[in-house]
């Protein structure tokens, strides 16, 4: 299997496991709430690749990354290699959040 293959399966089976978690109990997530739960699965999500997996515009999760980063609920990084490219990360408040969602 080719590198792409691998990094694409692997991102299916992560959606295909965060959204059975959530669909299974029925709830109706706001993207906020959305974006909790996929970066409480998985650390350090390309936000680029969150905006795809979300199926929302970049620029939408851009808007709503500053209101969690000045919330406290996340934190993003950017590659040193490539300053463009951010990676989102769950504060400990947020990791809080994401445990109280995945609870209720």
């Amino acid at each position: 299997m080719s590198h792409f293959t691998e990094e694409l399966m692997q991102q299916l089976r992560f959606v295909s496991t965060a959204s059975n978690a959530f669909i299974s109990k029925r709830q109706r997530l706001t993207g906020h709430q959305r974006v909790l739960a996929i970066l409480d699965k998985e650390v350090g999500f390309i936000q680029s690749q969150l905006a795809e997996i979300l199926d929302i515009r970049p620029s939408s999760l851009a808007e709503l990354m500053k209101k969690m980063q000045k919330s406290g609920e996340v934190r993003r990084q950017e590659e040193e290699q490539d300053r463009r490219i951010k990676r989102v990360f769950l504060t400990e408040k947020g990791k809080e959040k994401a445990q109280k969602l995945g609870a209720a």
